[in-house]
């Protein structure tokens, strides 16, 4: 590991980041195209483009097809009930647009994305430890910390039979463990990660560069303004972050200084209008403050969980902590104290959200991680032995994201594939899906198994009842009702759930109701009677559904 100094990062740096971000984001993707290519070829299982959190995997991509569609706002299809379009990961419907031009699969841009994405973090985080240390070979330590640092929820989870471990189910907490899922993820840790590299050498002791368009300050304005697209719930610690430390400035030097407010001004002001678009959102529009409040009722993990999840690089970032605490100098130390503290802080003592509040938290952990191996813990090991026991630990630093890369395989390994069902549907289901894409009108709305469900929105861009935990409005109503509906043995309530009954908003009513494998695997029904067939798909059927004619004397 090259161990030289230098003030800025040289070709063969950024040479050395994108090779090593380059097997990363390769290796990241051998179970998908493993899956693709040989782990469901030759049955009759389809797979649709999401491997990793597959439910918010095709709730994206419905987004993605609305944009195909020559949508600018996008819909949650996942709900029954009408709303308006919103600008909520937005992300997603510029990749539509872009499948719409360019005529390439949303589904296959949506992975081009994800690499991007990927591509764009690691050289973020990288540069952020540019910004911080000199020293080459602290630079990359921190690289692959921050990258590849994990917990032991792959030891313990089994042990305790408790899957609740960050490492395992808050991939917006790991940088590698982002890049698995989705493209707004990594886009976000990236952002942060270069809004820390502005904030820290603009704070150093003895800079006194004002802010404005011919400097950073112009980067520090985009990336506000990604991040309230991106992933607005980032917002608030940082932002808290910076006034506080703008705040311990003024009470160190015992004076406000205007040049510290005007970096801030540059990183809050395009942020505003969005915060202002998001909040009319929240308060006028019932449908949308719902679905929203249920996808950020996420809550933080009890912190004996917290601690396991992060694991080794906790331990190792605790002298650094320490010091920090003790000492909370200026130069780089003040701000990721801050901002590690107001993550936590928010996390744990806010009623809503938490959880999502926590996202980079890896970057502050690692920077105090790094800081410790120097620092410490490298004075204590024979200076011949530093890299290698380095080396030799992060494979089990990094054992729980291993865990996840692979842990969708595993149902496909054991050739079961009705556990990996979800994921997977009967293929039976595409020429099903194919009907609805062509012949269906927009608005219209199909009932079907939660599990074929998941996918009807982002393979047709038509409605479903029940299709997702959190983007479905009151989903454990829905989802009960689905399934009672699938097993009903009268025809009593049969129209209850196909005309809205169960839903506090405006209504709805479907359309197409779907029987196949995933449908009959609920129950057998009778409700199918009152339904018109229109197709046979193999092994699945589609009906039409009229209401009946209430004539009033």
């Amino acid at each position: 590991m090259q161990s030289g100094y230098t003030g800025h990062v040289t070709p063969s740096e950024w040479r050395w980041v994108i090779w090593v971000g380059c097997v990363l984001i390769v290796f990241a993707f051998i179970p998908f195209l493993w899956v693709i290519l040989g782990g469901v070829a030759g049955t009759r299982w389809e797979f649709f483009g999401a491997l990793h959190d597959y439910q918010n995997g095709a709730s994206d991509l419905a987004k993605v097809f609305q944009g195909s569609q020559g949508y600018l706002i996008s819909r949650y299809l996942q709900t029954p009930e009408a709303q308006p379009g919103t600008l909520f990961d937005f992300i997603y419907v510029l990749i539509g647009q872009l499948s719409r031009f360019t005529f390439i699969p949303g589904v296959i841009l949506f992975h081009i994305a994800r690499v991007a994405a990927s591509l764009f973090m690691y050289l973020a985080l990288y540069h952020l430890a540019a910004c911080v240390w000199m020293r080459v070979r602290t630079r990359r330590i921190f690289f692959l910390l921050v990258v590849g640092g994990a917990g032991f929820g792959w030891l313990l989870a089994p042990i305790t039979n408790d899957p609740s471990y960050l490492d395992l189910t808050a991939p917006e907490v790991f940088p590698f463990y982002a890049t698995l899922v989705n493209v707004h993820y990594p886009l976000a840790i990236g952002c942060l990660a270069l809004v820390a590299s502005i904030i820290i050498p603009v704070f150093r002791p003895g800079m006194s560069n004002e802010a404005g368009v011919q400097n950073e300050a112009l980067i520090l304005f985009v990336m506000g303004l990604l991040l309230s697209f991106l992933y607005p719930q980032a917002l608030p610690a940082l932002m808290l972050s910076f006034l506080l430390l703008i705040g311990v400035r003024w009470y160190t030097r015992k004076a406000l200084i205007p040049r510290d407010g005007w970096w801030l001004t540059w990183f809050i002001v395009p942020t505003l209008p969005m915060l202002v678009y998001y909040g009319a959102l929240l308060a006028y529009r019932p449908v949308i403050a719902e679905i929203w409040a249920q996808q950020n009722s996420v809550s933080a993990p009890p912190i004996p969980i917290l601690v396991a999840s992060l694991g080794v690089p906790l331990l190792i970032a605790l002298p650094g902590i320490w010091r920090a605490v003790r000492y909370f100098e200026p130069d780089g130390d003040q701000f990721m104290l801050i901002w590690l503290f107001m993550m936590v802080f928010l996390a744990y003592f806010t009623p809503s959200i938490q959880r999502r509040f926590l996202i980079g938290l890896m970057i502050p952990l690692t920077y105090f991680a790094t800081r410790a191996l120097e620092d410490f813990w490298f004075h204590l090991v024979n200076r011949r032995w530093r890299l290698r026991l380095f080396a030799a630990m992060l494979p089990v630093i990094a054992a729980s994201l291993i865990f996840v890369l692979f842990l969708p395989t595993f149902p496909i390994l054991s050739d079961s594939l009705n556990k990996a069902s979800g994921m997977l549907l009967e293929s039976d289901y595409t020429q099903a899906f194919r009907w609805l894409r062509q012949r269906g009108a927009s608005g219209e709305i199909v009932l079907a198994a939660p599990n074929t469900s998941t996918w009807i929105p982002a393979t047709t861009g038509l409605r479903v009842v029940y299709g997702h935990p959190t983007d479905t409005l009151q989903p454990d109503i829905k989802r009960m009702q689905l399934i009672a509906w699938y097993n009903a043995d009268d025809l009593e309530n049969c129209d209850d759930l196909l005309q809205g009954d169960y839903t506090f908003s405006n209504g709805y009513m479907v359309r197409y109701v779907l029987i196949g494998p995933q449908e009959r695997a609920l129950g057998t029904t009778v409700c199918d009677t009152m339904l018109e067939p229109l197709e046979t798909f193999g092994d699945v059927e589609l009906y039409l559904y009229t209401p009946p004619i209430i004539s009033i004397p």
